[in-house]
């Protein structure tokens, strides 16, 4: 007995009982994909997954990041996919480079394949890139498929399609169907009839023996009972072409009532990943139902991880792990929504409720299309109106009344038509009355559901804010409540971020910059802001807190206010009580604004410090979120919000340093001073917020601080120190420098040294060649590639840890730090000429900020052989084991560090640095690609201008060395031959005559 394979759909079984077991999804969502989420779509599976070889053929790789083919009839399906996408501006390229893939894998013949269904795709696949391309060989292809596998294949008994070439195994719905379509499509294109005669035979078995005219069911093979979304559309689209549509009709309605939008799931790397794109490509074709098409769309969108891949399972969310995804797994959505009509575009906010006086503004998801002409209009009491002067595409309506109460939508059109979006509604309230003296004005406005981020319309003003980038002076509870992502703490608060609510996923927090506080116990409960070290304090005129969450649960604002006076700071007065949950049944993103305003005059005055209180009124849940809390008055005198930085400094004679110091106020004046020998001095011109000093010399070891001041009081930065040393000597021509910085050591203030990276890097942005052994990622430390970055990044405080993602940890523990990198330098045949090298480093503590490793270089004449440059062994004065960021730079007494250089190693090994490990952030190599130096004698040109004497000499000869020697005039030319610095490395030198000197000689050297 010839042993048989099994159908597809049959493969699928288990994975599709366990899917169904799970429970029908709740298809209640509140959104709808756009052609933007169209092209994301199919951008993001492109990106992932779509390869070219380096003879210009192309495939899908089985998985992320594996150059592997998919199988036969999986990339033949595929091909089909980039059919579908008549919105790509090189589809054409894209189809003729994935055709030539396919036949470099699989050849011209494929009758040695034994699945006729696979033949039938191939056939159908082939068939749509002539249609697109009108390459005949294209065509030909698919006739020579389609007949193979139906002479091989047909049964004269019934008419019937035999799956394999063994003819014993039951004959199954997906090589009828695929069998129908194909022969269906070779009409078309070779118009004849002889090959509409055979869709129509195989059509009659299946209506025959697998299809129920009752429900619509198409079921996999006579008689099994068993039912998948693959044959249903194979079924709807030659019943569609062939003009049955009734049956057409039921087989959509089928999969409509028995599925739903979560169609069928399948478990990964089966033959079932693409089944639901290819009835989503049947079903619309026939044009029937596209609102349930379109919902099945948005819900397999909706499942996509941070990448924008969905897989088979339509009712969980797709992971973000490369390794997890299959092409063929990932392909069923980017097919639906090609062949689905994208749905109307979706006004913003969706739901929007705010009071008389204030302002909102609606926008749309994107529209596309050409030359759009806009009007947005209004609908009320059943009567929609164009709004005058609404052309633009977004809507903003000031000064709110009750009449103002609508809905609201914008329509586009141009020459191709016109299309609505779906309205958003407004609802217009009276502001409430106030409580002592305070008016609480409360605005929410809702977006769409899961898988969309949503961003209020509202303008956030923050010109004035007391409170801008300052954390709680007191704190009590866990902000972070939720799973956190990135830098989410009570910080966030006062930050300044976005108020967007992200899409959802894993963590679900609401977003980076939401917070969560309440009164529950393990939320933050408690959080007070000090607005001023002056005398006199702060006056406050308005308060508004931004809030919102994910859904329903948590977009509650409850909490009450009080404010100190600078006469009793830490007695604290109440202000208003706040209770505000908006209308959210829908259950999607909801954001919230809460002001609290005067009814005359202002909040508060001389205000010293504002105290919020979360427990009070009691919330939903016994948790809120938050993002913003603006302050808006006038801050007396000035307040110091960030002290001088760095903290110390150590540099050497000829560089530059650049301190930085912040304060907030009003009408602040400005004014460095330098503090040495226990003298104060203003520095003049020095009145910014950032002082620089180039040129370092010993005299400018000292101490540095900002003053501030305005008409109330002044205030001081914390002076910084300075040290200045003596350039070193040079050691075998190279001179190592130095220099060093510290940050605050504040836990919760990352630094960040004010070095500016000088860029024209060598191997910027470029991988290391070679890698030695160990982990450079040791203790949250980056990967290997920020030392390329163009950036140093930042240093975090953590005692007895240190590090961050911006450096990487190298040494000489066994198994522990990366021990070495390589850099191979191209693009000249010559090599290229080192001029300097610049390494930063550093650490969060005093543990790991050393400097130690050895600069190795190998010649183009032998790559692989590696010279001794110099070597770095630096480890700064950090006695408070604060934040400590380094630099090292090497360069040349003669300008040149090495010629004819191919690549460069740091082996971090030798010398052994402090405790085994060393923190590194950036690498820079400088110089020129070496020239190929002649060495003929030539002569030197002199060019005289007053007292400048310009010497040059051919191009050719850049890598000579320029010499001069000074004699009396008595003396003559001497021995006392010295190099110009910087000669070796240009053809021309400009000089200032000295008459002092008497006899004055140069020659040109080699080498």
């Amino acid at each position: 007995m010839t042993t048989n394979r099994p159908s597809r759909a049959s493969k699928a079984v288990l994975c599709l009982l366990v899917s169904l077991m799970l429970g029908w999804f709740e298809g209640s969502k509140a959104f709808a994909f756009t052609t933007s989420d169209r092209d994301a779509c199919w951008s993001a599976w492109t990106n992932a997954f779509y390869y070219v070889t380096g003879d210009g053929r192309g495939h899908f790789r089985n998985r992320e990041g594996n150059t592997s083919p998919m199988s036969f009839w999986q990339e033949a399906e595929e091909i089909e996919i980039i059919c579908d996408a008549t919105n790509v501006p090189n589809q054409i390229t894209l189809v003729n480079q994935v055709c030539s893939g396919f036949t470099n894998q699989f050849g011209m013949n494929w009758s040695g394949n034994s699945f006729n269904d696979d033949l039938m795709w191939s056939s159908m696949a082939f068939n749509r890139a002539y249609l697109l391309t009108g390459n005949t060989t294209y065509r030909t292809l698919a006739k020579n498929s389609f007949d193979v596998a139906y002479n091989r294949g047909r049964d004269p008994s019934d008419g019937g399609i035999f799956q394999t070439t063994g003819n014993t195994n039951p004959k199954c719905t997906c090589g009828n169907g695929s069998a129908a379509c194909a022969a269906y499509l070779l009409y078309q294109t070779l118009n004849d009839i002889s090959y509409k005669t055979k869709a129509q035979g195989i059509y009659g078995w299946m209506v025959t023996n697998v299809f129920d005219p009752a429900t619509g069911a198409v079921m996999e093979g006579p008689g099994t009972g068993n039912y998948f979304t693959y044959d249903s559309g194979c079924f709807a689209s030659i019943a569609y072409w062939l003009g049955d549509t009734n049956y057409a009709n039921k087989a959509g309605d089928w999969v409509t009532n028995h599925w739903g939008v979560t169609m069928q799931s399948f478990g990964p790397g089966s033959d079932g990943g693409g089944m639901n794109g290819i009835c989503l490509r049947g079903l619309a074709r026939t044009g029937h139902n596209i609102a349930f098409l379109q919902a099945a769309c948005d819900n397999a969108w909706s499942w996509r991880n941070v990448r924008g891949l969905t897989v088979t399972d339509w009712n969980v969310r797709t992971s973000d792990t490369p390794v997890d995804i299959f092409s063929y797994d990932a392909c069923s959505h980017v097919a639906g929504m090609l062949c689905v009509l994208p749905s109307l575009p979706v006004t913003l906010p969706v739901t929007a409720a705010d009071v008389v006086g204030s302002q909102v503004t609606f926008t749309t998801t994107t529209i596309g299309g050409s030359n759009l002409a806009y009007q947005w209009q209004k609908i009320s009491g059943g009567a929609t109106n164009n709004i005058l002067d609404a052309t633009n595409a977004t809507l903003t309506l000031s000064n709110l009344q009750l009449t103002n109460t609508a809905s609201y939508q914008l329509r586009a059109s141009n020459a191709s038509g016109t299309i609505t979006s779906t309205p958003g509604s407004l609802t217009v309230s009276s502001v409430s009355v106030a409580v002592n003296n305070v008016l609480a004005s409360f605005a929410a406005q809702t977006g769409q559901g899961y898988g969309f981020a949503f961003t209020p319309t509202w303008l956030v003003t923050t010109n004035g804010d007391l409170i801008a980038g300052q954390f709680p002076s007191t704190t009590n509870g866990n902000f972070a409540i939720e799973p956190s992502w990135g830098d989410r703490n009570v910080g966030s608060l006062t930050s300044g971020d976005s108020l967007t609510i992200t899409p959802g996923g894993s963590p679900t927090t609401t977003s980076t910059n939401y917070v969560t506080c309440g009164s529950n116990g393990s939320a933050g409960s408690v959080a007070i802001y000090t607005l001023t070290n002056g005398a006199a304090g702060s006056t406050v005129t308005n308060i508004t807190v931004y809030g919102g969450w994910r859904d329903n649960g948590r977009d509650q604002q409850a909490y009450t206010v009080y404010y100190s006076k600078v006469s009793a700071p830490s007695t604290f007065l109440l202000l208003r009580s706040v209770s505000y949950n908006p209308s959210n049944p829908a259950s999607v993103r909801s954001a919230t604004r809460v002001t609290l305003t005067p009814a005359s005059g202002v909040l508060a005055t001389n205000v010293a410090a504002l105290k919020f209180d979360f427990t009070t009124p009691t919330s939903e849940n016994g948790f809120c979120g938050y993002a913003e809390i603006v302050v808006l008055g006038t801050m007396l005198a000035p307040i110091l919000v960030t002290s001088t930085l760095p903290v110390t400094s150590a540099d050497v004679v000829g560089s530059q340093v650049t301190f930085v110091a912040a304060f907030s106020g009003n009408n602040l004046v400005y004014q460095w001073q330098k503090v040495s020998g226990g003298v104060t001095n203003n520095l003049a011109g020095a009145t910014n917020t950032t002082l620089t000093l180039t040129n370092l010399q010993l005299t400018d070891t000292a101490s540095y601080r900002l003053q501030t001041s305005n008409f109330l009081g002044v205030a001081y930065s914390a002076a910084s120190s300075l040290v200045v040393s003596s350039v070193p000597s040079a050691i075998n021509n190279v001179i190592t420098s130095y220099a060093a910085q510290t940050g605050l050591g504040n836990v919760v203030t990352n630094f960040v040294p004010t070095w500016s990276v000088a860029p024209g890097s060598l191997i910027a942005g470029q991988s290391p060649t070679t890698i030695g052994s160990g982990n450079f990622s040791q203790y949250g430390a980056g990967v290997v590639a920020v030392l390329t970055d163009g950036s140093f990044g930042w240093l975090n405080y953590w005692p007895n840890v240190g590090s961050s993602p911006s450096e990487v940890t190298c040494g000489t523990v066994a198994g522990g730090a990366g021990q070495a990198v390589t850099y191979t330098l191209t693009g000249s045949a010559s090599g290229y000429t080192l001029t300097n090298i610049a390494v930063y480093g550093g650490w969060g503590d005093a543990g790991r900020d050393q400097q130690a490793y050895t600069v190795y270089y190998s010649k183009v004449t032998s790559p692989t052989t590696f010279l001794l440059l110099s070597s770095a062994n630096y480890n700064p004065a950090n006695a408070s084991a604060v934040q400590c960021a380094t630099r090292a730079t090497f360069t040349a007494t003669n300008g040149v560090l090495a010629t004819n250089v191919a690549a460069v190693k740091l082996d971090c090994t030798t010398p052994a640095p402090e405790n085994g490990y060393c923190g590194y952030s950036e690498i820079g190599l400088f110089g020129v690609p070496t020239s190929v130096v002649a060495t003929n004698p030539t002569n030197i040109m002199v060019q005289l201008t007053g007292k400048n004497l310009t010497l040059s000499w051919p191009g050719d000869h850049i890598g000579w060395r320029l010499q001069v020697q000074t004699n009396e005039l008595t003396q003559g030319l001497g021995t006392n031959w010295a190099d110009l610095a910087g000669s070796a490395v240009t053809n021309q030198l400009n000089l200032l005559i000295d008459s002092a000197n008497r006899a004055v000689f140069f020659r040109l050297i080699y080498p």
